[in-house]
This record gives structure tokens, C-alpha cells and sequence, in this order.
């Protein structure tokens, strides 16, 4: 921040308060996206057909327990599915038995539920505020 000491006529400019506002805006914002895809993961949103089987959308639940958020730097994340099946729920799949199982790209409807670019200015705007 700027800071102008008229008694001794000095100028402070320390930008360290901004950058921190940033970087918790960025985690928060962050952390609400992880949230936001777990969610849609099992939104009842995604036809899933039942049939017969006893296993349902979140079957027992591996994948979205396997959710991981990774923070490779102050102002970069990645999130990871870790289940070899993630790309099979994510595009849907046919099986041998001809069955056909819908892909739920949870990804693209969190991603239309939460405006990143909003909700972090937002929080950037909080954090360098107050």
C-alpha cells in the first residue's frame, strides 16, 4: 500500500498487503471451486439409469473422495480425479452387455455455478479492505 508521511515528506509503497489479499482470494476462490465440484459430481441433475443394479450415481463414492486439490504455486492450482475409472463417469460408457451409461461432466457445471473470475474479485476486494 501507498503511504505518505507528510511530516518528513516520505513516500512508503509496500505492495505486500495487496499480494497477500490475492493470494487468499485466489485459495478461497480455489477451495469454493473444489467444493462446487464435488457437489456436481452428485447432483441429481445427471440421468442415471438404475435398472436392476443396487449401485447408484455415487456407487461407493471413490471418486469423489478422490478429489484432490493441488496448489503448485501462490496463484496456480490443479485439481486431480485419482480413480481409473474418472474418465469413463466423465464422457459416459457403453458396456460389453451393451448397457449405456451417461458421462457427467461435473467439471463444465461447476463451472457454470460459480463465476471464478467474479467470486475472486470479490474476495480480493474483501481481503484488501479488511
Amino acid at each position: 500500500m501507498v503511504q505518505f508521511d507528510t511530516k518528513n515528506f516520505r513516500l512508503t509503497l509496500n505492495i505486500e498487503s495487496p499480494i497477500r489479499a490475492a493470494q487468499m482470494a485466489f485459495e478461497d476462490t480455489a477451495f469454493l471451486l473444489g467444493t462446487e465440484f464435488t457437489k456436481a459430481i452428485t447432483d441429481p441433475v445427471w440421468d442415471w439409469p438404475q435398472g436392476e443394479s443396487p449401485r447408484d450415481i455415487v456407487n461407493f463414492g471413490q471418486l469423489r473422495s478422490s478429489q484432490r486439490t493441488v496448489f503448485q504455486g501462490p496463484f496456480d492450482a490443479r485439481y486431480e480425479w485419482n480413480t481409473e475409472y474418472a474418465a469413463y463417469v466423465y464422457f459416459g460408457y457403453t458396456t460389453r452387455a451393451g448397457n449405456m451409461f451417461p458421462g457427467r461432466p461435473w467439471v463444465e457445471l461447476a463451472l457454470e455455478r460459480v463465476n471464478v473470475a467474479e467470486r475472486y474479485q470479490a474476495l480480493f476486494v474483501r481481503y484488501s479492505t479488511g
